[in-house]
């Protein structure tokens, strides 16, 4: 169990620290925008995540013919000819599929989610802890189960609630 406390520990703490970060570039993202560009040797595909004004975009562009000329998808996708194949929007959420023809053929797909989302997503499970601890930390006052914090002034033995037994009292 030492482990699994030390496993859920470290989850927090990771989830903590990755919603501070999502809050952070919320902030930055009104101000500034953000762009990370991913490109491998030899691939066909390049990765952008995109930091703007309160929302996080992640896109793949991926060469479907031709080769790589410059940077496509910085410079030519206003020029080029734009083929529609998907694009959903579900509760904020938004996720398109677009095929472009310029001198290559390329697909992007892309992926955008706002900030408030992954920050609900990321904090839930520190806000869960802090909750248990907070709850831990101030128990019931006395005269109440301390497992669900009905009233024993009737039944001071036992509560009726859940069946817990009460500690003995001092005489």
């Amino acid at each position: 169990t030492h482990i699994v406390v030390s496993f859920a520990a470290a989850n927090t703490a990771l989830s903590l620290l990755v919603a501070l970060v999502v809050a952070g570039s919320w902030v930055r993202s009104y101000w500034r925008t953000d762009n990370i560009h991913l490109v491998y040797a030899y691939s066909q595909s390049k990765w952008r995540l995109i930091n703007f004004k309160g929302r996080i975009e992640i896109s793949e562009w991926r060469l479907t013919t031709g080769i790589w000329v410059g940077d496509l998808v910085e410079h030519y996708t206003s020029d080029a000819r734009v083929a529609d194949k998907l694009k959903t929007n579900l509760i904020g959420i938004e996720w398109q599929v677009k095929e472009y023809f310029i001198v290559t053929r390329f697909v992007g797909k892309q992926l955008s989610i706002p900030h408030a989302y992954l920050l609900l997503f990321f904090s839930t499970l520190p806000l869960v802890c802090l909750y248990h601890h907070l709850r831990r930390s101030f128990p019931y006052p006395h005269g109440q189960c301390v497992k669900c914090g009905y009233d024993l002034r009737a039944t001071p033995d036992r509560c009726p609630e859940c069946g817990t037994i009460s500690a003995k009292k001092n005489v």
